[in-house]
């Protein structure tokens, strides 16, 4: 149960890095997070930390973005 808590903190703490990072809603920072659910995965299997993840995370939104326009 203890791993699963710490789990869950460890994903908010992406959520929030994601929000102030792309600046966007608490709701779409969460769809954001759960589009790269394998990034996200891989990232907690190898102890990375949130704030990495969130990085992470950003660079390749930024970058699917850039290829759209």
């Amino acid at each position: 149960m203890q791993a699963l808590l710490k789990f869950l903190e460890w994903e908010n703490e992406i959520t929030t890095h994601l929000e102030h990072g792309l600046k966007v809603c608490r709701s779409d920072a969460q769809g954001i997070q759960d589009a790269q659910r394998l990034l996200v995965t891989r990232a907690s299997q190898s102890g990375q930390t949130a704030r990495k993840t969130a990085d992470q995370i950003i660079q390749h939104n930024t970058t699917e973005a850039s290829r759209h326009d």
